[in-house]
């Protein structure tokens, strides 16, 4: 019932902000051909704040948000939101959201650090393409919460992400934009950091982790930035193959189903 609601909410909240959005144009290193409205997440934080108490996640998330928000209408520079992402990483891994895969403390802060800071970008650099970020973060949710009980704020997340994907399925009417996908990224990152997934984290995270492996890795080799936007992630890759949108999503959302599935089997 609270994914229900949460899913009607955004929808409803999106449609009354889908006039009031900026515009992301199309260019060189951006797949959409036409103009489409961006910041569609901006409808992401009234939901989550209605069933959020003021809790570190809570603070954390509306950090990344805000930052989000002002980089979708004035674009900072990759300093300045790296430096946000990790003040907001190091304070969540105070408040206890860490990752104990290993015995070693300075180990287990220097992990939990990099796997927050690095899935918060990983679900924004795979909002490369129509429905694929949303559609991921759907998957990754469900078998998060089949492993950790269904918390609140799985349940919710679930349905914010459903009701936007409404609007973001191929063709897409609006794009999650920074403040949706990094706030996401976050939120995702800390649930998968549950004791009762572990390592399954890396099998239901398959599709952003190696994304975000294969594009870094690429554009390091050519030498560029790996901030720098481009098509050259795996989704690219896959549309050239199948010449086809939906089956490069298809596939990528398949690959995540199929990397939960595996997850709870083992």
């Amino acid at each position: 019932m609270t994914s229900l609601v949460a899913c009607a909410v955004t929808a409803l909240l999106l449609r009354f902000f889908l006039p009031k959005l900026p515009i992301r144009y199309p260019s060189d290193d951006r797949w959409n051909a036409e103009k489409i409205p961006t910041a569609g997440g901006i409808t992401f934080l009234p939901v989550f704040a209605f069933y959020s108490l003021i809790s570190p996640l809570f603070v954390a998330s509306l950090i990344i948000w805000f930052m989000g928000l002002v980089d979708d209408v004035k674009p900072l520079s990759p300093r300045v939101k790296l430096l946000t992402e990790t003040a907001a990483a190091l304070f969540l891994v105070f408040f206890g959201w860490q990752l104990h895969w290993f015995g070693y403390p300075v180990l287990t802060l220097v992990l939990s650090v990099f796997w927050i800071v690095g899935l918060t970008n990983a679900f924004n650099l795979i909002d490369n393409m129509d429905g694929l970020s949303t559609g991921v973060s759907i998957i990754a949710l469900v078998f998060i919460g089949l492993l950790t009980g269904n918390p609140l704020q799985t349940m919710v997340l679930l349905g914010i992400c459903c009701g936007f994907l409404v609007f973001n399925f191929p063709p897409a009417k609006v794009f999650m934009g920074d403040c949706g996908a990094l706030f996401i990224g976050l939120n995702v990152a800390c649930m998968s950091m549950d004791a009762r997934v572990g390592l399954l984290a890396l099998l239901i995270l398959v599709v952003p982790l190696a994304d975000t492996t294969f594009v870094t890795v690429r554009r390091l080799l050519k030498k560029k930035s790996p901030a720098k936007g481009g098509l050259d992630h795996l989704s690219h890759e896959l549309v050239k193959i199948t010449h086809s949108q939906l089956a490069a999503m298809g596939t990528l959302w398949t690959v995540g189903l199929l990397g939960g599935l595996l997850a709870l089997w083992i």
